[in-house]
């Protein structure tokens, strides 16, 4: 557990809650701890696509680690790794895990033999009414 002591929690000039942390080896870290629009709106992306890359991998019969296999993401720990892609989320530290990049949505689409469209979610299945009152992305025009 974090000694309270050595976190100082402050609103930043963008008006942002952040924490400013001292690290034990010396050193600071700064965190966000507010959920902007944009984070809210990545971590319901990732949502939508782990459901899928998940449905796809059981669907073919594959394991974490076959897929983490397949992707090319062999190294350190590749099932802990799928598992993040499938199940993305905010540990209990409040940092947040999941999330892809380019490269990586592309290698699984290819490893499951799909389209890389059918692992992206509908504009409308991401919209606005899961980003709450500080929404900035707007579904119609």
């Amino acid at each position: 557990m974090r000694d309270p002591s050595l976190e100082v929690p402050f609103t930043d000039e963008y008006g942002e809650a952040r924490v400013i942390r001292r690290r034990v080896g010396g050193g600071f870290s700064l965190k966000r701890t507010s959920v902007t629009p944009i984070l809210a709106l990545n971590t319901e992306v990732s949502r939508e696509i782990g459901k899928r890359v998940r449905a796809l991998r059981i669907e073919r019969g594959l394991t974490l680690v076959d897929l983490a296999t397949l992707i090319g993401a062999g190294t350190g720990n590749p099932k802990q790794r799928m598992w993040q892609i499938e199940n993305p989320g905010v540990r209990s530290t409040g940092e947040t895990y999941g999330g892809l990049r380019l490269g990586t949505l592309y290698a699984l689409a290819i490893a499951l033999e799909v389209d890389v469209c059918d692992l992206l979610p509908a504009v409308e299945d991401v919209s606005a009414a899961h980003l709450g009152s500080r929404t900035i992305v707007r579904v119609g025009r």
